[in-house]
């Protein structure tokens, strides 16, 4: 059943000794706002580490590397569509196919509707029923699409899907200090120089608390039949995608506290981005967890009083390094009523085939095929 209720939520993140979001155009530097001096992690980047670690469960994505090669947005939909679509569509759309691009079966006809797609044919009555059939199809088939949506570039049947869940970009809690740089070195020769080694650099921060803040929409949940078992893999995924991300760059994140508030089913509000409600204290800027003076989430429980007619309850999970590492510089959370879940616990397979998108990158694809960097 899709979820019918809206709900807010909170990722607080402990970065240490690493990068948790690279920037290209600074060297692939932390990505820093140079106003405030605090750690920025885009979307993107969190999204990543979702859809590589639902790669895991074969969950089929659709940003992701094809066989392990660059392919166009156009390409990857087209191609799992041949393969799979007949057992990822409604009987209203199998008619539609039947209407509009008349065959002997289902599977002539879907092929007709891709030959058509790719076609410089003009028939507005085929293009909308093309258009519909492949957005149900990508909803149904992959499952990155099934939680943040996706643009679907294809030649006669371009749509845009909005996803239930939406990530704000993370930023730190605080301002940092960066490891400026880290000669690194190898063996092998570099380009154009004589000597037996290469030297680089390797950028990092020393230590930040960064939190991600994200809104999950009943409305658009309806469209990509969201339900409750699919919020439970995402919640999942989220924290636990971060744990398995064990690269040079990354190793060093720890995921500590997921919140998240559910409202009853006739509220339409919301708070915005929780950050605002979670203060934290440091002993100048933190190298170390053993900076952090104090991380108070009194505003938070206070503002949460005032909607409590509206709140259904509130989710809460922590890592075991939270309240050892933590316990007393934590304050706020001793009357926030809240219900403990288990985010460390295995996701719920994909009941897919999971045979699109195995191939593993830390790159989303753009819709002209080519490669983002952006969450390096």
């Amino acid at each position: 059943m899709t979820i019918n209720s809206n709900r807010e939520f909170l990722l607080l993140v402990e970065a240490t000794m690493c990068n948790p979001n690279g920037d290209i155009d600074r060297e692939n530097r932390p990505r820093i706002d140079p106003v405030t001096e605090r750690i920025l992690v885009s979307d993107v980047r969190a999204k990543r580490d979702i859809r590589d670690f639902l790669k895991n469960y074969e969950f089929p994505i659709f940003v992701d590397l094809e066989g392990g090669e660059a392919v166009t947005a156009s390409e990857k939909i087209l191609k799992a569509f041949l393969k799979h679509g007949e057992n990822y569509i409604s009987d209203e759309a199998k008619k539609t196919l039947q209407e509009k691009f008349a065959a002997e079966n289902e599977i002539t006809s879907l092929q007709r509707l891709v030959n058509f797609v790719k076609s410089d044919e003009r028939d507005a009555g085929r293009t909308s029923a093309a258009r519909r059939v492949l957005e149900e199809f990508a909803k149904k088939y992959f499952y990155d699409v099934k939680l943040f949506g996706a643009t679907i570039t294809v030649k006669q049947a371009n749509s845009q899907i909005t996803g239930p869940i939406q990530l704000h970009w993370g930023q730190s809690l605080h301002p940092v200090d960066l490891v400026e740089s880290r000669a690194i070195s190898t063996s092998f020769k570099g380009k154009d120089e004589d000597r037996a080694f290469s030297i680089g650099r390797k950028y990092q921060v020393y230590y930040a608390l960064y939190a991600h803040y994200g809104y999950i929409s009943s409305s658009n949940a309806k469209s990509t039949e969201l339900n409750e078992e699919d919020v439970e893999n995402f919640r999942k995924s989220l924290v636990q995608g971060i744990m398995n991300h064990a690269t040079g760059t990354k190793l060093g994140r720890l995921p500590l506290v997921y919140l998240e508030i559910e409202y009853k089913l006739e509220y339409n509000g919301s708070l915005g981005n929780l950050l605002r409600f979670i203060e934290v204290e440091t002993d100048g800027r933190p190298r170390t967890y053993r900076d952090i003076k104090k991380i108070n989430f009194a505003p938070l429980r206070n503002v949460l009083q005032k909607v409590k007619p509206n709140v259904k309850k509130v989710l809460w999970w922590e890592h075991a390094v939270f309240s050892e590492a933590y316990g007393e510089k934590v304050c706020g959370l001793d009357v926030l009523e809240k219900e403990t879940v288990d985010l460390l616990a295995s996701l719920t397979p994909s009941k897919g085939s999971g045979e699109v998108g195995k191939g593993v990158s830390d790159q989303p694809m753009r819709n002209d095929g080519s490669l983002s960097q952006e969450e390096l």
